[in-house]
């Protein structure tokens, strides 16, 4: 019995479920807004007789990658291009506008308790002026209070600069020696045959981000996006990926 040909047609993008090489599960992505997979080989071709035509074709050099852009972005999905683990709670470099308060013995701007700067790393000009030496501002940091030298004649906001550690915050680190890891990926789509929709599975045995990438910021127009291509390599019985497709679901 003939099997008839099914026609199908798509248009979503992937859900997209990451693992470590171990299986382990690393993250699960279904916010992409474009999903793109391209394969593309290297043809070599025997030449022979009058006029040097192609006799044969030799295929190999298969190269294929999985490339995808978000404008919903994690700090777990930038660490994939990173290939370092998120840091927690580390000491970061800061900028705060506050406003002074001045009262009959002195003047004392206020830090958040979330964010205290580090002892010797505070420096405190007046808003407008050019930050050097001769324009800072003296006075003691005690408590995550700082205490003016000389009292001001009026309260003003004044820039701050200084080294704390944010409770809460997450950082990626990029470093010269470290490049991301491989994953096994797994993505899903819908598609539709004669108005029924059937579901396509995309297995990748083995995918690397490159780290080739763009972060657009910008206050017009469509919200900054990140694009991210992966490679997607061969493991070690040759394999690349499966395309699955299930069956009506019932």
């Amino acid at each position: 019995m003939s099997t008839p040909v099914e026609q199908m047609a798509n248009r979503e993008v992937f859900t997209n479920t990451f693992r470590n090489m171990d299986g382990s599960l690393y993250d699960y992505i279904d916010y992409a807004n474009t999903g793109d997979v391209a394969f593309k080989s290297t043809t070599n071709y025997a030449k022979g007789g009058q006029g040097g035509g192609r006799k044969e074709a030799f295929n190999g050099a298969p190269e294929v990658t999985m490339k995808f852009s978000t404008q919903i972005i994690t700090p777990k999905l930038i660490s994939m291009l990173s290939g370092c683990n998120v840091e927690s709670d580390k000491n970061i470099f800061k900028h705060a506008k506050i406003v002074s308060v001045t009262n009959e013995t002195n003047t004392t701007i206020t830090f958040p308790a979330s964010a205290v700067p580090a002892n010797g790393t505070l420096s405190v000009f007046p808003k407008g002026v050019e930050l050097v030496d001769s324009n800072k501002v003296d006075g003691t940091l005690t408590g995550g209070v700082f205490t003016f030298t000389e009292k001001a004649t009026s309260d003003t906001a004044y820039n701050c600069f200084y080294r704390t550690v944010i409770t809460g915050s997450q950082t990626i680190p990029f470093k010269s020696n470290v490049t991301p890891k491989s994953f096994i990926w797994d993505g899903e789509t819908p598609w539709k045959s004669n108005g029924v929709e059937r579901t396509e599975q995309f297995h990748a045995y083995k995918v690397t981000p490159q780290q080739n990438f763009t972060f657009s910021y910008e206050n017009t127009g469509d919200p900054g996006k990140l694009e991210i291509t992966f490679d997607l390599l061969s493991d070690d019985d040759n394999n690349l990926f499966d395309k699955t497709f299930l069956p009506e679901e019932e």
